[in-house]
């Protein structure tokens, strides 16, 4: 019984941190805590040594958690800066591009080869211009961040309502 006790003692020190982690509006390391805590409250109430009153009080304590850990979530996602991930995604895309290419796929420029035409102009408006429209036109034509787009907008409209 000291097993699920145990867990049950860890789960309600995490709970108490992310309360006070919340409170003091660290809201990521609040989240950390309610997560783990909710895990350690499931564990121990699926342990099968809680009486039924015990699991009934486990049960909507995770549910306040799980509810505020969403909300937490939602805020954290909402002040998230996002633009390494799509850089990562593009840069990823653009890679996989380049090597298509280069064996023999789609007959479109890879973004070497269009910088380097303009690399006479280096350092002249130009080349950026012309680097940007490219850019521009592959990310436009990027299945992942015409997704990822969309699931953005989709999250504001629902946000608005």
């Amino acid at each position: 019984m000291s097993s699920s006790w145990g867990s049950l003692d860890l789960a309600i020190a995490l709970a108490r941190q992310a309360v006070h982690q919340d409170t003091a509006r660290n809201y990521e390391e609040a989240a950390r805590c309610y997560r783990e805590a909710v895990v350690h409250f499931r564990t121990a109430a699926d342990s099968g040594r809680c009486t039924k009153r015990v699991r009934q009080a486990v049960e909507e304590k995770c549910e306040l958690y799980e509810k505020r850990l969403r909300r937490l979530d939602r805020h954290l996602l909402s002040k998230a800066d996002l633009t390494k991930l799509f850089r990562d995604c593009v840069e990823h895309e653009l890679k996989s591009e380049e090597e298509s290419s280069s064996n023999g796929g789609s007959g479109r420029a890879s973004r070497s080869s269009f910088v380097s035409s303009d690399s006479g102009n280096s350092g002249s408006d130009a080349s950026v211009v012309s680097e940007r429209s490219f850019n521009s036109e592959v990310l436009a034509e990027n299945p992942y961040l015409k997704k990822g787009l969309n699931v953005i907008e989709k999250g504001k409209r629902e946000d608005e309502r």
